[in-house]
């Protein structure tokens, strides 16, 4: 009864309340506020003609930091306390892979090669020549018949065999026995040459500080001067290098007096490049006409220019050198051969051969193993200069101590090229008008230019077997990267001397139309230097021509992309020999003529010392 009651209830509500809730809000109250004038909403009013169906209103959005609870500050705790073991574990990680990649790329040529001999071995096998099968019948009969004949002896049963069947080839591939005599007697030189090196070593007891090993030479000399000035391996970390490096400043002298003498033998270097022994270091010097590419070899002799410096000036007493010693000059080099094996072990030799109050003049000379002797390459003279660590002011050298007549002369020389270096730079055409006899020579080669059917100064013709001089010149960019940094982070002077002479090398080539022979360097001056991320703009020009002689200079400025400021930084000096005559060169201009002038002064300068 009590549940038929309820039913009847829920009915009756639910069919009275919609009829009456209208009606009960008519009886409701309700309060509208409205803004004041003065106060102005901040969001932005939108007109009704500017509301979209498809635009969401903007909603304030308030950024509420969460609370940092004790979970959060262990695991932030656990990270940094991780943090050094797990940079730790991403640096060797990163170094394993460079390593694996790098082993890769050493074993990846070999395995190519073996791929590619399976290939030609069985291509060759499936399309043989005429006549393989039946050498290969008379080769196995030879070696028979050798096992026949050598009756009675164990090394006749080597030998008779061995060279009956080398005969027996010998006849059918007479070339291919040529080339094997040629490489087993290259092969049997090269063994003799480290062995002599060896026996050289042990017999003379070089010292260790003397003598750089030959084994990864270039890669010797940069690591020791890195140690000498506590240079860093990586660039990012450079910065706080230099930083260390300021600290030693307080080590250096105030005076030379401060300092101990030197001798020359403080500073002798022997340094071996094992062409001949390493074939794997060959590959990178060699050049496209199967010889040595020269710009690496002045990559080499700037390195062991300031090695040798450094070796002077060193202090036992002191971990790292407070010197910061540079390139300032590279002198004179004089090719002795002109042609350089790479095939053959190459040796430098140098020593200091004069020094002033902060600079350093270090002689070097390269000799080459051929024919059972060592033969002279070059002889060449840098001029070092050192700098305070921060590379801003000049610093004091230790003297230089002579200890017999021989030294007493060397340094003599040493004076001598002083004397004609100021000599030379105050006679530049940059600071004086030139001579009579070189103002008669260019006016000559003005005359020499006019048009004979005209009565005119403007009106230039090109005298026969002549070049413009503006025709003789090319042009090359180089991005300076921080992979060729010295030990300083600024551009190695042995990289811009390899830009340098490619292209200058390269406009002699195309100017004479066959290969140039470098004949001799002159006058490299280092007057700025380059610093990372620069643009290096090289201009290389032919100003002189004589008989087969091809005289270059290399203009080198930087040029900052942000002022567009350019700065001089290098001008070098090649002498070429090509194998023909060549045409000579014209100037048009009075700044054409005094390039003109000026390559004919360091074509005489180089042609006297021959």
């Amino acid at each position: 009864m009590l549940n038929v009651g309820m039913l009847t209830s829920r009915k009756l509500v639910k069919a009275v309340l919609p009829l009456t809730l209208p009606g009960s809000l008519i009886l409701m109250s309700g309060r509208v506020f409205a803004a004041s004038e003065n106060e102005e909403s901040e969001e932005p009013t939108l007109l009704t003609d500017e509301l979209s169906l498809y635009t969401t209103p903007h909603t304030r959005v308030q950024c509420v930091k969460p609370e940092v609870g004790p979970v959060e500050q262990s695991v932030a705790s656990l990270r940094k306390s991780a943090e050094p073991y797990t940079t730790w574990f991403q640096e060797k990680t990163s170094y394993a892979v460079d390593k694996a990649e790098e082993y890769y790329k050493t074993m990846e040529p070999g395995i190519e090669a073996s791929v590619q001999t399976v290939r030609d071995t069985s291509e060759f096998l499936m399309n043989p020549p005429p006549k393989f099968y039946p050498s290969v019948g008379a080769v196995g009969f030879s070696a028979i018949l050798g096992l026949y004949l050598a009756k009675g002896g164990r090394v006749k049963r080597l030998l008779f065999p061995t060279g009956l069947m080398t005969l027996s080839a010998s006849m059918f591939y007479p070339q291919h026995a040529a080339s094997l005599v040629k490489e087993a007697k290259n092969q049997m030189f090269t063994l003799g040459s480290q062995t002599r090196v060896l026996l050289e070593d042990v017999w003379k007891r070089k010292s260790p500080g003397k003598e750089v090993s030959a084994e990864n030479r270039k890669v010797c000399i940069r690591n020791r001067l890195r140690q000498i000035v506590g240079a860093s391996t990586n660039w990012k970390d450079h910065q706080q290098a230099l930083a260390e490096r300021i600290s030693l400043s307080k080590h250096l002298a105030n005076s030379q007096e401060e300092l101990p003498t030197k001798s020359m033998k403080d500073s002798e270097i022997e340094v071996h490049l094992p062409l001949g022994t390493q074939p794997s270091l060959r590959e990178k010097y060699l050049n496209f006409h199967n010889s040595v590419r020269f710009g690496r070899i002045l990559e080499d002799l700037d390195s062991l220019a300031v090695l040798i410096c450094y070796s002077h000036t060193w202090n036992k007493d002191l971990e790292r050198s407070p010197l910061s010693i540079v390139t300032a000059l590279v002198d004179k080099i004089d090719m002795r051969r002109n042609i350089i094996y790479p095939d053959c072990d190459i040796k430098f030799t140098g020593h200091v051969t004069w020094v002033g109050k902060t600079s350093i003049e270090a002689k070097m000379h390269m000799t080459q193993f051929h024919d059972g002797a060592y033969t002279p390459v070059l002889d060449a003279t840098f001029v070092m200069v050192a700098r305070d660590p921060e590379n801003k002011r000049a610093a004091f050298v230790n003297p230089l101590k002579l200890e017999n007549p021989e030294e007493e002369k060397i340094f003599q020389q040493g004076e001598i090229n002083k004397k004609r270096r100021v000599e030379l730079s105050t006679a530049s055409l940059l600071k004086v008008a030139p001579t009579a006899e070189e103002r008669t020579l260019v006016h000559s080669l003005f005359l020499n230019t006019l048009d004979a059917k005209t009565v005119s100064f403007r009106s230039r013709i090109l005298p026969p077997n002549s070049v413009w001089m503006e025709d003789a010149k090319l042009k090359g960019l180089e991005i300076c990267h921080p992979q060729e940094r010295n030990i300083f982070n600024r551009i190695f002077g042995g990289f811009l001397m390899r830009k340098a002479y490619e292209l200058g090398w390269t406009n002699a080539c195309v100017f004479a139309g066959c290969r140039p022979v470098l004949v001799a360097v002159d006058d490299i001056m280092f007057r700025k230097p380059v610093e990372i991320g620069s643009l290096l703009l090289l201009s290389s020009q032919v100003c002189y021509t004589e008989g087969r002689h091809v005289q270059v200079r290399v203009h080198t400025e930087v040029l900052d992309p942000l002022t567009r400021q350019h700065d001089t930084t290098n001008v070098f000096h090649f002498t070429f020999q090509v194998e023909k005559p060549v045409p000579a060169v014209v100037p048009q201009s009075y700044g054409e003529s005094m390039l003109y002038l000026d390559g004919k002064r360091h074509f005489d300068e180089t042609m006297k010392s021959q």
